[in-house]
């Protein structure tokens, strides 16, 4: 059921615009770039917020965040569509991008590594799974609405849907059970230990080689995911071949986490090597071959499936139980203001010099993005270079 709730967290966030940005742009006459930049400002905010959410997570028992997560997605939607003018339009995203950084994947990652312990990754999988099928069940249900009801009433509709579904999947998964009740025997914490205390995160070697990582993943996956039709047309391909081809992006995301769950006894680390060679290998395949772009788009896809995994159960292999949550979200920080302000520097990018190239820059970091997960292999080799236990304390 918290796949579910991630599918109309993603829908109502991330994945609106999409549907209902023609016409929004149609009745208020906005350049398009300006709905764009407001998709921006909320990933931006979301990533400023998420150190934050995740030490709020970890600091308390019961779990506030998520269960308030789909109440302030519901009124940024209701926003929407009580907008008049452009200073709504933003407000409105401003709540959406505070909605996102409480309810999304570092989110929900915090939560799940808190309550369940060592056994959190086979549900990152599982989850992540299920979330893969957003654009395959929200876009047609949004597409819908506009068609029948209109824009603003999409996202009433969509809002109260969103509530419906989220407050009851969060109140009984993540709130009314604490996390106590759910570790494994050898996990859970004494009775005098269990009031809040306030972890912190020592900033080590291993912590930045992380941070690199996500935030190289986050800006290729951004990026690709902006031009990767434009890329298509460019390169002398039809509109009808271009969506043709970057529709294989889900299939390849969503076989990587089918995958998963059968060779998930493999150390996150190699799968982490695997995936940022897939996914330069599926770059490399699209700017050489982009007539036989699929097959590029497929091994992206896939790369970057295992890559969302990863973003939960790497730092699982890293941080202990106590100091899960505050990593996630210092972990998520740079990735999303990276993420954030990828639109921007790519379309400079491609007014200076034009798309091909972008694709060449991109093939290169991620190429540099394979570097991040060698050195971790090698100090998983030499475990006297690493201790976890190390890694973060409690402060008194």
């Amino acid at each position: 059921m918290l796949g579910v709730a991630q599918i109309f967290l993603w829908g109502g966030s991330y994945f609106l615009l999409p549907v209902l940005s023609a016409s929004i742009i149609a009745e208020f006459n906005w350049p398009e770039k300006f709905l764009s930049a407001c998709l921006s400002m909320s990933l931006l905010i979301s990533g400023l917020i998420a150190p934050r959410v995740g030490k709020l997570i970890g600091q308390y028992d019961k779990n506030y965040i998520l269960l308030l997560s789909g109440m302030v997605m519901a009124f940024g939607l209701m926003l929407l569509y009580a907008t008049t003018g452009p200073v709504c339009f933003v407000v409105a995203w401003v709540v959406l991008g505070i909605a996102m950084g409480m309810g999304l994947y570092d989110a929900l990652f915090a939560s799940i590594g808190k309550k369940y312990g060592r056994v959190s990754g086979k549900l990152i999988v599982q989850l992540t799974l299920v979330s893969g099928f957003t654009t395959t069940l929200i876009w047609p249900l949004l597409t819908f609405l506009l068609h029948h009801y209109g824009w603003r009433m999409s996202c009433l509709i969509y809002g109260v849907l969103l509530l419906l579904i989220t407050l009851p999947v969060h109140f009984f998964t993540l709130f009314k059970r604490s996390a106590q009740e759910t570790l494994p025997a050898d996990e859970k914490m004494p009775a005098s230990k269990t009031k809040p205390q306030v972890v912190r995160i020592k900033k080590d070697s291993v912590y930045y080689l992380l941070v690199c990582n996500f935030s190289l993943g986050s800006v290729v996956m951004t990026s690709v995911y902006l031009y990767l039709i434009a890329f298509f047309v460019t390169n002398k391909l039809s509109m009808e071949q271009a969506v043709f081809m970057a529709a294989f992006l889900g299939p390849g995301q969503v076989s990587v986490r089918l995958l998963d769950t059968v060779i998930r006894q493999k150390p996150p680390i190699i799968k982490a090597i695997f995936s940022a060679c897939l996914i330069m290998a599926g770059l490399i395949l699209l700017r050489v071959l982009p007539g036989y772009g699929y097959i590029g788009v497929f091994l992206f896809g896939f790369g970057n499936g295992l890559r969302s995994i990863l973003r939960g159960a790497l730092p699982l292999k890293y941080y202990r139980k106590e100091a899960y949550p505050v990593a996630i979200g210092s972990l998520a920080r740079l990735p999303l203001i990276a993420q954030a302000l990828t639109p921007l520097l790519a379309g400079i990018f491609i007014y200076y010099w034009d798309i091909n190239a972008f694709m060449v820059f991109n093939i290169l970091l991620a190429l540099l993005n394979i570097v991040p997960p060698f050195i971790l292999l090698y100090w998983k080799i030499r475990p006297d270079k690493v201790k976890s236990a190390e890694r973060w304390f409690i402060e008194r």
